[in-house]
């Protein structure tokens, strides 16, 4: 086995457990600390130790309620800082768009939908997408800087990895649009592309 191979699995193995750390606590209703991290995930206290640290530096994570279990000192409940920034889910249907912006605690902040018709051109209703988005944001004081992802659902096969949506029988004029990379470019924020058809 190669250096570089073994360093590779070493990183996947680091972003598996940080994911699952972080939906450990995303999904707590209340917190959860540190040991039972390590309890639930089956790693050491000192690899779950690294991993809140990491999160903490970034601001996803912060430290809540501190518990009291029987003796000895309190256990510090770890939850998502709902502070860290937001999120915009936007779903394009065949005659609908529904935009919601949340923060990170999942607490919906802004909802819209809108008349919408899929079937005319792309910069057309890229066009109307964007200006509804931005005028949610502007609304509530933010700007598209402070989105730290965005998901879009589109009716249509997409390419997963390329971002691509491919022979859409209900959206003429979209076949091989690169979605993914033209919203990217327009708001530079992160954005995930889902679909309610196939994925190819």
């Amino acid at each position: 086995m190669s250096d570089y191979f073994f360093q590779s699995q070493l990183v996947n193995v680091k972003n598996i457990n940080k994911h699952a750390v972080l939906d450990l606590i995303r999904f707590s209703s209340s917190g959860i600390s540190r040991a039972k991290l390590a309890e639930n995930l089956g790693i050491s206290r000192a690899a779950v130790t690294a991993i809140v640290k990491d999160l903490m530096t970034q601001g996803i994570i912060r430290e809540g309620a501190y518990v009291h279990r029987g003796s000895g000192r309190p256990s510090i409940l770890l939850e998502i800082n709902p502070n860290h920034g937001y999120v915009a889910g936007i779903d394009m249907g065949v005659t609908h768009l529904h935009i919601v912006i949340a923060n990170m605690g999942a607490n919906v902040i802004a909802e819209e939908e809108r008349a919408f018709d899929i079937s005319r051109p792309p910069e057309i209703c890229i066009d109307q997408i964007d200006a509804l988005l931005h005028e949610m944001l502007h609304h509530h004081g933010l700007n598209i800087s402070d989105l730290v992802a965005i998901g879009v659902g589109v009716p249509g096969p997409i390419l997963q990895d390329s971002g691509i949506i491919v022979a859409p029988p209900i959206m003429p004029g979209w076949d091989r649009y690169p979605l993914r990379q033209v919203l990217e470019r327009r708001w530079g924020v992160p954005l995930a592309l889902n679909n309610d058809a196939e994925i190819c």
